[in-house]
């Protein structure tokens, strides 16, 4: 056997999750570098590598063929799950893609949930939705892992089969810290949480003050306009103008102005399911 692949700290944190001895789907399985880690790792003692695309699994093929490991690696052509029978594996892997797609696939997959004992899944967008899958599916989150790498930071969720315990709002979509086995990352990761999106209200409010402020001018350049015109007859004409223009533009700014004010609602909400999170670390 070849030297041990070097992988990304986010792929190394999805693979130590896997229990030992278990054997693994690994879906959406790309270059096949997770499958060739678990077996060099000695964590996997065999992996089926799936994808839905014909050219991920040559690549794939190829890695796994160099590193001498076609013995102990299948590649399978699959949309999700679909190629898999039951009992074939005890874990099912899914990472690299976003939470909604997981979940879809999860949903597809139901049948073959039912006789899996182990869930390792890291979505990139959309976690709640996974994590409410998890919990219909009848399995438990028992750890998850939140890591930085390459500027970016990544959640790693471990389910083991059992019924789940209730979780609040703000730990469905940022997770349970008392699980969280990085707390000082998943800290960090809140904090900038935080930082964006006060970062947004104050953007926010600062082009509003922007708009009232050019609102003034453009009163006084219409009240000047007026007066200097002069005769009646025109004064009545372009009075009528700018109310019919003012009528048009106050509906467009009543409606701007409650969407800004729905706006900051919804990330001040935000902001208080973090810090809701945060103070628990």
């Amino acid at each position: 056997m070849k030297n041990k692949i070097k992988i990304s700290k986010r792929l190394l944190a999805v693979v130590s999750m896997v229990n030992i001895g278990n054997r693994v789907a690994d879906i959406g399985t790309d270059h096949g570098y997770v499958p060739i880690s678990l077996i060099q790792r000695g964590i996997a003692p065999f992996v089926i590598a799936m994808d839905i695309g014909k050219g991920p699994l040559e690549r794939a093929k190829k890695n796994i063929l160099e590193n001498e490991l076609t013995d102990k690696i299948e590649i399978r052509l699959s949309n999700g799950m679909m190629a898999l029978s039951t009992r074939e594996v005890d874990s099912i892997l899914i990472s690299g893609m976003g939470g909604e797609l997981i979940a879809d696939i999860l949903k597809a997959g139901s049948e073959i949930l039912k006789d899996i004992s182990e869930l390792v899944l890291s979505p990139q967008s959309e976690i709640f939705k996974v994590r409410e899958l998890i919990r219909e599916n009848r399995f438990t989150i028992d750890k998850e892992m939140t890591v930085y790498d390459e500027g970016k930071y990544y959640t790693v969720i471990h389910a083991v089969r059992g019924n789940e315990s209730s979780y609040t709002k703000a730990e469905t979509i940022y997770g349970k810290p008392k699980l969280n086995c990085t707390p000082e990352i998943m800290h960090r990761y809140l904090q900038k949480e935080i930082k964006h999106y006060k970062t947004i209200i104050e953007r926010i409010q600062r082009e509003c003050l922007l708009e009232r402020e050019e609102g003034n001018i453009h009163r006084k350049i219409d009240s000047n306009e007026i007066n200097y015109i002069g005769t009646a007859n025109k004064e009545n004409n372009i009075i009528n103008q700018v109310n019919s223009i003012s009528g048009e533009q106050n509906g467009e700014k009543i409606n701007k102005k409650l969407y800004t004010q729905k706006r900051i609602i919804e990330i001040q909400e935000k902001l208080s399911l973090i810090k809701e999170i945060y103070n628990e670390i």
